[in-house]
């Protein structure tokens, strides 16, 4: 379904399968993933509502570039905060957050005040 057509080789001009990747040439000292909660829907945009899973660490050496091989061996990150959304639309809704505290304590962290959670419940 993601094909280009390929006329090289000397052959017969064919489609052929198409590929994208997208490599880092350098770490980041603190990596922010955004996850792309919203869709379009008629007359606005829908929140997607399927449960997202996702690591205490995360290691992308397998994303880096060779364009800086001194950045090597930074990669990997160790998860201290989530940012969530809680409403139905892009248009509504609350934000509170996670944080993980030195100590390793989970913080809930909302308008009316600060209370302390589980890891459960934070991932």
């Amino acid at each position: 379904s993601n094909k280009y057509k390929c006329e090289m080789g000397g052959g017969k001009p064919h489609m052929t399968r198409a590929t994208k990747q997208f490599t880092i040439d350098t770490a980041p000292l603190v990596l922010t993933v955004q996850l792309k909660r919203f869709e379009y829907v008629p007359f606005g945009r829908g929140k997607l509502t399927q449960f997202v899973e996702y690591p205490l660490a995360l290691d992308i050496s397998g994303a880096m570039s060779d364009a800086n091989p001194k950045a090597r061996g930074k990669e990997r990150y160790t998860l201290f905060a989530v940012l969530v959304h809680a409403g139905g639309s892009m248009h509504s809704g609350h934000y509170y957050c996670y944080v993980k505290s030195s100590a390793g304590v989970w913080y809930e962290m909302d308008d009316e005040g600060v209370s302390a959670t589980s890891e459960r419940t934070a991932l």
